[in-house]
């Protein structure tokens, strides 16, 4: 079966981007590409399925797609062939031969593309990896390893919570800047994503190189959301990968 995407258009042909859909359309359960710790939904099963029907899709093998155990953290992986076992938020790889997979289920998944120095990284950032700083981060390890020049990057930021439905409580919110929370119906809102943005732009990405996709991961169900579907919750991949992948 073909796992729909909704692609980025901020890169050129060679780089194709973009975030999966849930698919409940044409699949009863969705398609869901990680087994959360909580989850009940999605077997090791399903998931190996909808990994092997997203490598079919992309005309890519099943073993070039390099995911992550993602941990909300700030820790970079730079990496030249297929790795298992990474343990981290950000991924950045020269290679022709993978496919950069982000799973998402309301965090933001940010994908970069340095044309220059042939890079392209991905990146996990939920509110614990937006107050860690792991987009700066990750750009400033691109800029050390490889002399990227953030105003040549390209960047696209996923479908996430939006401000609207992302309420949290106020140890979460005190750790952001004012700008990013506001109240509503006594509720305590916050932008995440918009934070991420000002990251890419406070670390030298240019803002006409950016695309952020302001779809709402909870109120729009082609996508996941741990918030809208808790223990039942499924998880979308922000992919990035050249073509000559394939």
């Amino acid at each position: 079966m073909k796992v729909e995407v909704k692609r980025a258009t901020i890169f050129p042909n060679e780089i194709h981007s973009g975030i999966t859909l849930t698919q409940i359309n044409t699949n009863p359960i969705g398609t869901s590409f990680a087994v959360s710790k909580i989850g009940k939904k999605y077997s090791v099963e399903s998931i190996k399925i909808a990994q092997q029907n997203f490598s079919t899709t992309l005309g890519i093998q099943r073993n070039q797609l390099q995911f992550l155990e993602q941990v909300h953290s700030d820790r970079i992986h730079i990496v030249k062939e297929w790795t298992p076992n990474l343990s981290g938020d950000a991924i950045i790889t020269s290679s022709k031969n993978l496919v950069l997979c982000i799973s998402v289920a309301d965090c933001v998944g940010i994908t970069l593309y340095d044309a220059e120095n042939q890079l392209i990284a991905g990146i996990h950032s939920g509110w614990r990896g937006t107050v860690k700083n792991i987009v700066g981060k990750t750009i400033q390890s691109m800029m050390i390893e490889f002399g990227t020049k953030p105003s040549k990057l390209l960047a696209f930021i996923s479908p996430s919570a939006s401000q609207q439905k992302y309420v949290v409580q106020n140890d979460v919110s005190s750790l952001f800047d004012s700008k990013y929370v506001c109240t509503i119906d006594s509720n305590i809102h916050l932008d995440v994503q918009k934070n991420v943005f000002d990251q890419l732009v406070e670390s030298g990405v240019q803002l006409h190189n950016i695309e952020c996709d302001k779809s709402c991961t909870i109120s729009n169900n082609q996508f996941h959301s741990f918030r809208r579907d808790r223990e039942m919750f499924g998880l979308n991949v922000v992919f990035i990968y050249k073509i000559s992948a394939k």
